[in-house]
């Protein structure tokens, strides 16, 4: 599983139908889905992005985790993380996870998230979306359980 994680101050997603979520200042998260990712992946994540600590104290040391703010983090689901552009120039989405599989991992998630009280915003799987945000900082971290070391 692999996250682009970036700290903002704001960010929505439109949908086709004119709906959209939107999330004041915290964590605007890409999630790509491998296929090989299970609940073990899930766990990683979701302790990752909720102890990380990238936001600062009031000296202006990154001190601080999205729960220690009490921020909202959005979450969207999507598949092109996985995109591999090692040979010629159109990408191979092969690592990729099957949509249904993707999109059982990705609502695990994202009750894993709600199991530990974070607040959240997500998109809509396997939809158009319009993705707006604010970028604070930059700051912006990827994530990849296949690179992670226990």
């Amino acid at each position: 599983m692999k996250m682009l994680i970036q700290r903002v101050n704001n960010a929505k997603v439109l949908f086709e139908d004119g709906t959209f979520n939107s999330i004041e200042k915290g964590l605007l998260v890409y999630l790509g889905v491998h296929n090989e990712d299970d609940l073990k992946d899930i766990q990683v994540c979701v302790r990752k992005l909720i102890n990380l600590r990238i936001f600062e104290d009031e000296e202006g040391k990154i001190n601080f985790s999205l729960i220690d703010k009490n921020y909202e983090v959005m979450i969207i689901s999507n598949f092109s993380l996985y995109g591999n552009m090692k040979k010629g120039n159109r990408p191979s989405f092969t690592e990729s996870a099957t949509a249904l599989k993707a999109n059982d991992i990705y609502e695990i998630f994202l009750k894993e998230l709600e199991k530990n009280n974070v607040k959240y915003k997500s998109g809509r799987f396997q939809t158009y979306m319009d993705v707006q945000s604010s970028n604070d900082g930059p700051m912006n971290f990827i994530f990849d359980t296949r690179e992670e070391v226990n």
